[in-house]
């Protein structure tokens, strides 16, 4: 990932430096995110949902949102590669079912790839444990001195009615927002240990040319929240959730925090134990 010691500014609420900043980052942020799609007709995938690849020491895996791979049903799913279109073919990991200790409603699934998908996996880009918000809010340790969030995805509205080959080419949606006061997590029934809210008015979205109208976010689901934040180190891009619900009426997008996944990773697989117990 690109340092970001030679672009952050000085103040970094700045919204123009921001937005140049977002602008800057967004290649390699968005590079590990990927295009979910539906394969009832495999000559002509649908677009569908997002997905994250992680890289976890020796093993990928692709990370989404429950409902995704659930509101496919029986369809089969694929996943837009840089060079193909490969099938999400493998063992599907629910972290409610793994961990007791875990909440029960957790709208986030990984999937263990299949030696097929493993190797279409092999050399594409993926977040690395290292870029992972990998603590829970109550053992965060880094004194922050300013962060903010870019929510990225591939809306529905934004992408082709199908993906055509041999670019397949899909349209990612960047989102640069704050998060919701901690203090109205309860009043939104939302546990502020597993999840994030996001601040989130589509007609009055802020850009780079002034406020916009946001595209509806349906179809972002399992893509990536990057918490941009500054320590006392400097700059610390981390991948900290993936976006699942919109909360219209609310304003807001859920996200459920991946430190969750990574829970889960540690119960399925004990050889990834001292790797993720060393993760910061």
């Amino acid at each position: 990932m690109a340092s970001l010691a030679t672009i952050m500014p000085a103040d970094p609420q700045d919204a123009s430096y921001l937005f140049d900043l977002v602008e800057r980052l967004s290649p390699a942020l968005s590079a590990p995110l990927y295009p979910v799609c539906s394969l009832e007709n495999s000559v002509r995938p649908v677009p569908h949902a997002s997905a994250v690849c992680l890289s976890v020491g020796p093993r990928r895996f692709i990370l989404t949102a429950a409902h995704v791979r659930d509101d496919a049903g029986d369809l089969p799913l694929g996943v837009i590669l840089p060079t193909h279109v490969a099938v999400l073919s493998g063992d599907w990991l629910i972290p409610a079912r793994i961990g007791e200790s875990l909440p029960s409603r957790l709208d986030l699934a990984l999937l263990e790839p299949s030696l097929s998908l493993r190797s279409s996996l092999e050399n594409v880009p993926a977040v690395s444990l290292s870029a992972i918000a990998s603590l829970s809010p109550s053992r965060e340790t880094a004194t922050i001195t300013a962060a903010f969030f870019v929510t990225m995805g591939y809306p529905l509205g934004k992408q082709p009615r199908r993906f055509v080959p041999p670019e397949y080419r899909a349209h990612i949606w960047r989102l640069l927002s704050k998060g919701a006061p901690v203090e109205s997590y309860p009043s939104e029934g939302v546990d502020p240990e597993h999840h994030l809210l996001l601040e989130f008015n589509k007609k009055r979205v802020f850009t780079s040319l002034g406020l916009a109208t946001s595209p509806d976010p349906i179809g972002a689901s399992g893509g990536a929240v990057w918490w941009i934040r500054v320590t006392d180190r400097g700059p610390d891009p981390r991948l900290v959730a993936i976006p699942t619900v919109w909360r219209k009426q609310a304003r807001q997008i859920l996200a459920t925090r991946v430190f969750v996944a990574l829970a889960a990773l540690w119960h399925a697989f004990p050889d990834l134990r001292p790797l993720l117990d060393q993760a910061d």
